[in-house]
């Protein structure tokens, strides 16, 4: 606490809008109007109106590939339009506005992380604010098993834990993220908690990412675990360990009866099965325009479905071209993590190491989710690209 208040007067309102924008970030309402209300976008409007008045585009923040990434959208929306003679609200506001929305996050949070100070604040705050939401979710989880009272404002699907971000596959990947960063901090020379504060939290987060029942969550925390794995074995014992403790002790606290709701859960075959479909109706759909794709939102507008895997939906309504360029901007933030983690000194190559590695996990959960707006990928970009310009600028001289 004392290092969140000490960032805060040293940071200003900058520093205070940032902390209040992750603490809302894991929090979502639903509106009669048939999309999703956060009200971490009022924080980022403030930020936005602050950040502006400071306007200084540092070199590096964008890439060309941040361009041509925009271009690949404005390219899909024409073919959109041109296709169905309609632009939707679906398209125009949570699309492509919603793309210039990510963009100036990440825009924001590389204007502030200047150094490794800030980094290291962002990230404990960060860190700290979603594990006190996981508890919070965990608590109401407990309450609802033993009482049968449920709570509409948190955990909305019955039986899996969500928090207060309604969907229980977006909020696995945000604890994978967390968990992640964490986790390659933890048994560092330079950790970003004490060592009671960090067990706490990777055992709140590694029980809120099993009560998600996210098959996507837990296959991007399987990458991560492999990959860990390969550098310290002992990861996965311990990881085992507190997981089958965790689960046990949820089968004695719920009873017996959810042990079959956590096999049926876990498994859900028929929605596989559907999901697959929808798969290969949107590879169908691939092969009638494989060069520029059907067009933006057009899935949505003439089969009303959502392809629920990132990299196929880009494939399918942007074609080769865009898909090529989407493949191109990921690689180029993970080729600037690899600089800066070459770069840097010794002390902060866990912080690096455990970045990259959450932007791994993100990118194997888009294979279960549309993961490209999720806001806390793009958070992990913008600390990954600040960490290359701050050794950069080093390596420059200008610091």
């Amino acid at each position: 606490m004392n290092n969140i208040r000490n960032g805060i007067s040293k940071y200003g309102i900058t520093g205070l809008l940032i902390v209040f924008y992750l603490f809302l970030l894991p929090i979502q309402f639903r509106t009669p109007f048939g999309i999703r209300f956060a009200p971490a976008d009022l924080l980022f409007i403030m930020l936005f109106v602050v950040t502006i008045t400071k306007l200084q585009i540092r070199k590096y923040t964008f890439s060309i590939w941040h361009a041509l990434l925009l271009v690949s959208f404005l390219i899909a929306t024409l073919n959109g339009v041109l296709s169905s003679g309609i632009l939707t609200r679906y398209v125009l506001i949570q699309k492509d506005v919603g793309l210039v929305v990510l963009f100036s996050l990440f825009f924001i949070f590389c204007q502030f992380i200047t150094n490794w100070e800030r980094m290291r604040w962002v990230l404990t705050y960060l860190i700290g604010c979603i594990t006190f939401h996981t508890l919070l979710a965990i608590l109401f989880f407990i309450t609802s098993q033993l009482t049968g009272i449920t709570f509409t404002w948190v955990n909305s699907f019955t039986g899996r834990l969500s928090g207060m971000l309604i969907d229980p596959n977006a909020f696995g990947g945000l604890l994978v993220v967390i968990f992640t960063i964490h986790i390659t901090s933890l048994y560092s020379k330079n950790p970003l908690f004490s060592k009671r504060m960090a067990y706490t939290v990777t055992y709140t987060l590694l029980v809120g990412i099993i009560l998600t029942f996210s098959r996507s969550a837990w296959l991007a925390l399987s990458i991560v675990l492999l990959i860990q794995a390969l550098r310290n074995p002992i990861y996965i014992l311990r990881i085992a360990f507190i997981s089958t403790i965790s689960l046990v002790a949820i089968i004695l606290i719920a009873g017996s009866d959810y042990l079959q709701e956590i096999i049926w859960l876990a498994t859900r075959s028929s929605q596989i099965d559907t999901r697959l479909t929808i798969i290969k109706t949107g590879l169908n759909l691939f092969n009638e325009s494989p060069l520029f794709g059907i067009g933006l939102g057009a899935i949505t507008e003439k089969y009303h479905i959502i392809i629920h895997n990132t990299p196929v939906w880009i494939l399918v309504e942007f074609g080769l071209i865009g898909f090529t360029i989407f493949l191109l901007f990921l690689a180029n933030i993970l080729w600037r993590g690899a600089i800066a983690f070459r770069l840097t000194k010794k002390g902060n190559k866990p912080l690096i190491y455990g970045l990259m590695l959450a932007f791994i996990a993100m990118a194997g959960l888009s294979l279960g989710i549309e993961a490209l707006y999720q806001r806390h990928w793009w958070i992990v970009m913008a600390c990954i690209n600040s960490a290359f310009m701050i050794e950069i600028y080093k390596k420059e001289g200008r610091e």
